[in-house]
């Protein structure tokens, strides 16, 4: 037997009847890889694209090997012989009677630099392993790229996973992998087939639900004669029927995706076909433990699986994600479809069904456990299973066990508060509750109605989740259920506690006590934080700040990153509300940093809204603005505090930013939305929402409007229930009273300000209050006090870092009071009130109340100074004359005369003149 020597590419490789799409960069790959080494098999589940792969690479590298590339097809091998018949047939090396055929090609190849391609291997993988083995070690320079659903095993052999056709875009690609296949695949049905705004969400709907697998996309593309992309996307659910038809001249196996599946499960032994099935019922992968749990039973047993779940991952069936430092496994969807019919046809759907819920219910009591030393590692484990967990709950009230699904999202109110899914954790808990019959276990019931009365509050439902929880409580104490009891108890307090503070605080406490009772961490952290909120809305921080530090410090030796993070947020509004800016961006940006570590997104967003308002106290506007608009895009569902407070937030850096209008409609929004906080707590930030709105529109202009907003602001300030962004509504009303020409009004309403930060410590608008107290001094000319006040507000901004943001600045009014002290007597004014800390200087203005007698109108409202100026005017000079006599600026005697046409009514010099005249 010989043969000529072979010249290159003389063998050839499969004509490709359809264009080849994308690949970049998995031919690259494989390049590299043939670079060095010798044996390399390009592995992958059926229809992933690996024959194409290597005969498009030998097309267009082939050059690389001397005497070319040669294509065995080994899709129809059975046995070993055929194996080297196969190789021989496509070498043209002819057998002699009894000689040995493998001798023989290793004769005819040694000496020749060949690259062998040997297609589909599965089905004889150990005969192919057996030939390939002798021949590289007979032939120097022959290099095999094989293709098979898994490896060789032949030493030295490398393996390449061929990964699934993209679905998204990469750097530089207008139409990912998975779409262009299905457009040019489509054009053959339907040559004018282009993608558009319309169909490309179906489109890419369709690879996406594919798992990008390169058959599947080409047999769907085919049903384009018959059905639109839309429809071919919404019948993907029975994607072995839909995709049922492929190219007659294609080998049996790839003209169905059913039959291409179906190659692979009949190429199992029967452990290995038991687990797959098994495995069907983990609708997102699995880990060993899980595995073990569910699956491990006859013909599996625990010792083994792990093997099979080896054979299996060879077998491209399984994909293995070793990212993390525990390994999970899962099924591309196509196989899992296929793998839950065979186990829905042998007969184990059931059992292994109870055995994936009991799995699970102990995982979530596990994480329960574990969220006392870890919340974060507990939520993590949560957000990993959650879709195995729901599947869970599905099966549990499908199979009448209520008493397990109630358990199950029992335990899954934390998970879906700290991960924002509000919407989706409310629609599965209510669902469950509404599945309970008479023979449901009280203690199951208490605990999914505790869960849904959560969910309810974090929506605003106030009213409807209190009636849930005082139902779980009771129910709860028929159980004697004692932790269970204090969970209820909380929830009773903390949802009363937003409809009515005196109402809910001694719950809220006496949830607390049971909670150090039985060691209930996690509930007793959240409820100390809680109180710490209610203190500081309804009594201010001085009440709030000891039981929030207490937790602050509580969850610091805990290491327990989110009750710590919702502590820090809580101290940052503390440290606000009392004025010292430099403490509350520490807390904040603290809070954020742990808010971060956790994952919480709920936690997450209002760590940011609390770092925004520090930073805008600080008069960071550009920092403020950048935290308000990452903490608004991390919480998307629901109507939640994170969504109503971040309004708020919003609306505080529309002002400071100078876009009123805008401020305006993000009020109205602070506003419609605060009602989530419950009545008491709603107020605090209506106030808040009042006040950017009264404000905007005073400096749009309209200040008629602005004090009509205002006036509601004040309305919500005199509630007795909660102090919460008081002072911010009464300084607003304040400088709006000013700007409409009433002192009276605008005096009375600062010292209200100062007032309420004596009694409750909240500062924050204290420099505010000062300063238009100031403005107010200097038209009464009352300058060395005027100038006095100003010191203090400027030491108190200095000192906390509080940056301007409710009222003008005092400038022009100081710049009045210099030219009349002259400056010795004002530096000594400033230096005195500069030298006053802000609880002094407060002390010291409510000592002066009542100091203002003039009224706010006619005659005698007017200064000495504006009497003077009306007296030279009526002696006919003009405003540079009186501002000469006077010693004082044009300016300034332009703004006494618009202050004395206001307080007279009148609108022009000439009927001042003749007024006054009329006076004498």
């Amino acid at each position: 037997m010989t043969a000529d020597r072979l010249s290159p590419l003389a063998v050839s490789l499969p004509n490709e009847l359809t264009s080849f799409v994308g690949r970049k960069r998995e031919l690259s790959e494989l390049g590299g890889l043939l670079d060095s080494r010798r044996i390399v098999t390009v592995v992958g589940s059926g229809g992933c694209g690996k024959t194409r792969l290597a005969t498009r690479f030998a097309r267009e590298s082939g050059e690389r090997w001397r005497d070319g590339a040669c294509f065995v097809d080994l899709s129809s091998a059975t046995a070993a012989d055929v194996v080297d018949r196969s190789i021989a047939t496509a070498l043209g090396v002819m057998e002699t009677p009894g000689a040995e055929l493998r001798s023989a090609l290793a004769v005819h190849l040694s000496g020749r630099q060949l690259l062998m391609i040997l297609d589909n291997c599965e089905q004889v993988v150990d005969a192919v392993a057996a030939t390939v083995h002798d021949l590289l070690q007979s032939c120097d320079d022959l290099v095999v790229l094989a293709t098979s659903r898994e490896p060789l095993g032949v030493e030295g052999e490398t393996t390449y996973r061929v990964p699934s056709l993209g679905v998204a875009s990469l750097e530089g690609q207008e139409v990912p992998d998975a779409l262009q296949l299905f457009v040019d695949r489509a054009q053959a049905v339907r040559p004018e087939f282009r993608l558009t705004d319309d169909n490309e969400p179906s489109v890419r709907e369709i690879a996406r639900r594919l798992d990008g697998i390169p058959l599947a996309i080409e047999l769907a593309a085919g049903r384009l004669g018959v059905l639109s992309p839309q429809e071919i996307a919404a019948g993907l659910s029975d994607r072995f029927r839909l995709l049922g038809h492929g190219a007659r001249t294609a080998i049996p196996r790839q003209q169905t995706l059913l039959g291409s599946v179906r190659w692979s499960y009949d190429l199992l032994t029967d452990a290995e076909r038991a687990l797959l099935r098994r495995l069907s019922v983990f609708v997102a992968g699995c880990d060993l433990a899980a595995a073990k749990s569910v699956a491990a039973f006859e013909p599996l047993e625990d010792a083994g699986l792990l093997d099979v779940l080896a054979r299996l991952a060879d077998r491209s069936l399984l994909v293995v994600d070793a990212t993390s430092s525990r390994s999970r496994y899962r099924m591309l969807e196509t196989i899992r479809q296929f793998a839950a019919e065979e186990l829905a046809a042998s007969g184990e759907l059931e059992v292994v069904r109870h055995r994936h819920l009991d799995h699970f219910l102990e995982l979530v009591s596990q994480a329960w456990l574990l969220s006392e030393q870890d919340q974060v590692a507990a939520l993590t484990l949560v957000e990993t299973e959650r879709e195995n967990i729901y599947a869970a709950v599905d099966w549990a009230l499908a199979a009448g066990r209520v008493d397990d699904a109630l358990r199950l999202v029992g335990e899954l109110w934390g998970y879906w508060t700290s991960r924002a899914r509000f919407v989706e954790g409310r629609a599965i808990t209510q669902r469950v509750v509404d599945s309970v019959s008479e023979g449901c276990n009280p203690a199951a019931v208490a605990a999914g109605m505790f869960a849904l009365s959560w969910l309810e509050e974090m929506h605003g439902d106030y009213a409807i989740a209190y009636d849930h929880a005082e139902q779980a409580l009771e129910l709860a104490v028929a159980s004697r259920d004692r932790r269970l009891e204090g969970r209820c108890l909380a929830r009773i307090g903390l949802t009363l506690g937003g409809l009515d503070l005196e109402a809910g605080r001694p719950k809220l406490e006496a949830a607390i006590e049971i909670a150090r009772e039985t060691r209930d961490t996690p509930i007793l952290h959240v409820c100390l934080c809680q109180l710490g909120w209610f203190q500081l809305t309804a009594d201010g921080p001085a009440a709030a700040r000891p039981t929030l530090l207490g937790v602050r410090d509580l969850t610091g030796q805990r290491s327990d990153l989110v009750v710590g993070g919702q502590a820090r947020n809580c101290l940052a509004l503390v440290e606000l509300s009392a004025g010292d800016l430099d403490a509350a961006l520490e807390h904040a940006e603290v809070g954020q940093a742990m808010s971060a570590r956790t994952g919480n997104r709920y936690l997450e967003a209002n760590a940011w809204g609390c770092l925004a308002l520090a930073r805008f106290g600080r008069g960071d506007v550009r920092g403020g603005l950048a935290a308000c608009a990452t903490g608004e895009v991390i919480v998307p569902q629901g109507r939640n505090f994170a969504m109503a407070a971040g309004h708020s937030f919003r609306g505080v850096a529309l002002l400071m930013d100078g876009d009123f209008s805008a401020a305006v409609a993000a009020a109205e929004q602070a506003i419609e939305t605060a009602d989530v906080f419950g009545p008491w707590v709603s107020a605090a930030w209506k106030r808040r929402g009042y006040a950017i709105m009264a404000r905007a529109q005073w400096r749009l202009g309209d200040v008629a409007t602005a004090r009509r907003t205002a006036e509601v602001g004040l309305e919500l300030a005199r509630r007795r229930d909660s102090v919460l962004a008081s002072d911010i509504a009464l300084v607003v009303a304040a400088a709006i009273a000013h700007a409409d020409h009433d002192p009276q009004q605008a005096e009375r309403l600062a010292v209200d300000a100062l007032a309420l930060a004596a009694r409750t410590g909240m500062y924050g608008v204290s420099a505010d209050a000062l300063e238009l107290l100031a403005v107010l001094a200097v038209a009464d000319e009352d300058d060395g006090f005027a100038v006095w006040l100003a010191g203090a507000a400027a030491r108190h901004r200095r000192t906390a870092g509080v940056a301007g943001c409710w009222t003008d600045p005092p400038d022009n009014a100081l710049e009045t009071a210099r030219q009349r002290l002259g400056p010795a007597a004002y530096e000594t004014s400033w230096a005195q009130g500069a030298g006053t800390p802000i609880e002094e200087a407060v002390k010291n203005v409510a000592r002066r109340t009542g100091r203002r007698k003039r009224p706010a109108a006619g005659w005698p409202s007017l200064t000495p100074t504006e009497v003077r100026v009306v007296e030279l005017a009526a002696e006919g000079l003009g405003n540079a004359a009186i501002a000469g006599r006077l010693f004082i600026s044009r300016r300034t005697v332009d703004a006494h005369l618009t202050h004395i046409y206001a307080k007279l009514g009148l609108s022009s010099r000439p009927e001042l003149v003749a007024a006054a005249l009329g006076r004498k």
